[in-house]
């Protein structure tokens, strides 16, 4: 017997929304601080020239872009658009 998808939903059919429950504007404004986040690291990222703080932010960074894309996944599966 094959394992389902995470991603499927019982029956096979088009995927569940994962757990996470958020409403429309709050999605739009953690998408926003997110972007913020990730801006700020890489700035940090490029201006750094000591071993310990390119570390710190090369793992900020890395947390901020994965967060970002959780969140733009949540936003494609709500249909969500800037003007919605």
């Amino acid at each position: 017997m094959r394992k389902q998808s995470a991603r499927q939903n019982r029956s096979g059919g088009a995927p569940e929304n994962p757990a996470f429950s958020i409403s429309p504007d709050e999605l739009r404004e953690d998408i926003r601080r997110t972007k913020d986040s990730l801006d700020y690291a890489l700035d940090n990222f490029n201006h750094v020239t000591d071993p310990v703080l390119i570390d710190y932010y090369s793992y900020t960074l890395k947390a901020a872009q994965i967060r970002y894309q959780f969140l733009l996944k949540q936003a494609k599966y709500l249909d969500l658009t800037s003007c919605n």
